[in-house]
């Protein structure tokens, strides 16, 4: 399944990150079935778990300003998924003959169209009620650059990618 206007959140960046998780999804799926080398399977790969990484954060700010009261299990799940993500990087790096790539796939694209049906749609009604709230925040860069140096920003962000 890929990105549908039922998995619609209501909130233009939540949806845009689910877009662009599915579109990530997607190459992920082509870079696997073309049989691509590991090194671009890999980028994909890396790619995705970055990407998931700056949603969850997104997803995890609105929901704190929104006084969301399961916002801390809907991080627990968030942080499993990082978890097993970056494990699977960790493993595709050492040896990407480890991973079974077929079953990593069905299993991200199960557990983001699972988690956004299941999950983030208990949001919706919650984003709505907080709408010029969420929007301000949900709009709103994660990485404030006032104050920062060039060189301490790359480092944050390396370790992200």
């Amino acid at each position: 399944m890929g990105w549908s206007q039922a998995l619609s959140v209501g909130v233009e960046s939540i949806d845009a990150d689910h877009r662009l998780l599915f579109a990530l999804m997607e190459q992920l799926d082509g870079a696997i079935e073309g049989n691509e080398e590991a090194s671009v399977v890999g980028s994909v790969l890396l790619s995705l778990a970055a990407y998931t990484d700056y949603h969850f954060a997104r997803e995890e700010r609105v929901m704190a300003a929104c006084g969301y009261p399961g916002l801390a299990s809907h991080k627990e799940l968030h942080d499993g998924l990082r978890a097993g993500v970056m494990a699977a990087c960790g493993r595709f790096e050492s040896d990407p003959d480890a991973v079974d790539l077929g079953e990593l796939q069905a299993f991200l694209r199960d557990w983001l169209t699972r988690h956004i049906l299941d999950e983030d749609m208990k949001l919706k009604p919650v984003f709505r009620a907080n709408a010029p709230r969420v929007a301000a925040i949900g709009e709103a860069p994660l990485v404030d650059l006032d104050g920062i140096e060039a060189d301490a920003l790359n480092e944050e962000l390396e370790w992200r990618i």
